[in-house]
């Protein structure tokens, strides 16, 4: 796509049927030199069997350093520098029962994706 990348944003049902979605998808410029990396997008994962809302910056991996941040939501971190990667929402349908808000115990640094030309 000469020097561009396709970005495809889906969500994803764990067990019992392993369903995708296709959320939105679009075309953005190469990432410009000096950057290491794209940053990371969030995945939204639901368990129904296990009432779990998984929310993702990167897939698990062993080394991960865990602990609970309070009313039942576990972080993930990077065991180097310390930063969460994944979130575990336990009982994440019967809080919505509960009240019609929902927060997180973390702080967000949230940007709209740049802009396809």
């Amino acid at each position: 796509m000469r020097g561009k990348q396709l970005v495809v944003v889906v969500v994803s049902e764990a067990e019992p049927r392993n369903r995708n979605w296709i959320v939105t998808a679009y075309i953005t410029k190469k990432i410009a030199e000096g950057d290491e990396e794209m940053e990371a997008k969030l995945t939204f994962q639901y368990d129904r069997e296990g009432d779990i809302l998984y929310i993702n910056k990167r897939p698990p991996y062993p080394e991960q350093e865990s602990e609970e941040l309070g009313d039942e939501v576990i972080a993930r971190m990077n065991p180097k520098t310390g930063e969460i990667e994944n979130l575990e929402v336990l009982f994440f349908s019967t809080r919505l029962l509960r009240s019609d808000l929902f927060e997180l115990p973390v702080t967000a640094d949230l940007r709209p994706l740049p802009k396809s030309e």
